[in-house]
């Protein structure tokens, strides 16, 4: 079996497999430590990662952010949970941004994306298949807040 390669897109074979795994675990199914370094380690999202406070971001955007919550002594975490999703009778997976204990609110900030369209319908999605508190930071807020 061949290792799959950024950019691809995943097997039906290889989401059966993933859907078994994740099965029984649930709404918003927590990653370990060790997973999400090793992720973070693999990840080789291009120049626009971004590393603040020894964690590394998908943006600058989100960077800047987590150092806004900081700023306004919020805690916060990157890219805590999974949330398994189905569209169109396929089987994904959509990795909320932030998620804010203190208030049990998921932030998700948007900017450009190649595939904004797909990444919004995962935000409503995952609303409306959890049921959880999920707001989109956009560059507009991120600009009337003062971050970017």
């Amino acid at each position: 079996m061949s290792k799959a390669r950024l950019g691809t897109h995943p097997t039906a074979e290889t989401l059966k497999n993933m859907a078994e795994a994740h099965k029984g675990q649930g709404l918003g199914r927590h990653l370990s430590d060790k997973t999400r370094e090793k992720m973070r380690l693999n990840y080789r999202g291009g120049a626009k990662r971004a590393l603040y406070n020894n964690t590394w971001f998908r943006s600058g955007w989100e960077a800047k952010y987590a150092e806004y919550l900081d700023t306004w002594n919020i805690k916060w975490e990157y890219e805590k949970y999974t949330f398994l999703l189905e569209i169109d009778g396929k089987k994904t997976s959509y990795i909320p941004d932030f998620y804010l204990p203190e208030f049990n609110f998921y932030h998700e900030v948007k900017g450009w994306s190649h595939n904004l369209e797909l990444g919004l319908k995962k935000v409503q999605l995952a609303r409306e298949q959890h049921d959880i508190n999920l707001t989109v930071i956009d560059s507009e807020l991120l600009k009337r807040m003062g971050v970017i």
